[in-house]
């Protein structure tokens, strides 16, 4: 994969929850950055592959329309 870029990212504490009871669930423990590395593999991935269109809307956007 190569060299990595640091960014940071904020999330609401209910995300914060539900990822942090994500990391701890798995066996071993995973780190909550290696869980969104993952997510965003999978994103970048789908959209490649055509899987999912940009752009993306959150259910709260959708339900604004």
């Amino acid at each position: 994969m190569g060299a990595k870029v640091r960014f940071s990212v904020s999330l609401s504490e209910e995300t914060n929850r539900e990822l942090e009871a994500l990391a701890a669930d798995h066996r071993p423990p995973l780190s909550k950055s290696y869980l969104v590395e993952y997510a965003v593999l999978r994103l970048v991935s789908a959209v490649k592959s055509k899987q999912l269109a940009l752009p993306l809307l959150l259910e709260d956007e959708d339900s604004a329309h």
